[in-house]
């Protein structure tokens, strides 16, 4: 009964939030980053995070208390494989229940439980937003919406070294909630998350 009416509402969502969707984050595999795209050679600065105005945090106090609270939903994982010649994606789908919560800071802490009926397994994720301090993009779209970036320079076992990228986008339209996260590597797309939810 659990898998069963976990799957149901997996459907449902995907379905009755298909066109909502649409206009979010999307990429093909290894496409260049929008930010790579737009700053060149400035994109691998890593001393240019961004400070964030009183104005734009006032917005994301705004939205972060919008949005608090517990929702319910699909998440759709995305995959980048193979070769730069002949990429494929793969996914993961998964329903998820999720606690979002204020900080005492003003940030918001993401809690969440997924469910693979495929694998029949469950796993947990934590998360907080924007407590780091490698912001470089940003925007905000009044009190139901936000763009975001962070970028990082990781160590690779050989001594070199990555530079990743993670873009986020928050769209809250009423009772519902979409919830994105599009992953770089060296400025190319290599996959994403996607939580379309609604409250619980």
């Amino acid at each position: 009964m659990f898998e069963i009416s976990r799957i149901n509402l997996a459907v449902v969502l995907m379905f009755g939030m298909l066109s909502y969707a649409n206009n979010v984050i999307a990429a093909n595999c290894y496409e260049k980053s929008p930010n790579l795209i737009s700053l060149h050679d400035g994109y691998y600065n890593m001393e240019a995070s961004k400070a964030l105005s009183n104005k734009d945090k006032d917005m994301l106090n705004n939205l972060f208390s919008n949005i608090a609270g517990k929702w319910k939903g699909e998440s759709i994982n995305t995959e980048c494989k193979g070769p730069d010649r002949a990429p494929r994606k793969e996914y993961k789908n998964s329903t998820i229940d999720v606690d979002m919560r204020l900080n005492s800071d003003g940030n918001l802490r993401i809690i969440a439980e997924m469910y693979y009926p495929e694998e029949k397994v469950i796993k947990h994720k934590a998360f907080s937003l924007l407590d780091d301090l490698n912001i470089f993009e940003f925007k905000a779209s009044g009190d139901n919406g936000l763009v975001f970036s962070e970028r990082h320079r990781r160590a690779n076992v050989n001594k070199t070294s990555r530079l990743t990228e993670t873009i986020y986008e928050i769209k809250l339209n009423l009772k519902s909630l979409l919830f994105v996260r599009a992953y770089y590597i060296n400025g190319v797309f290599v996959g994403e998350e996607k939580w379309s939810m609604t409250r619980n």
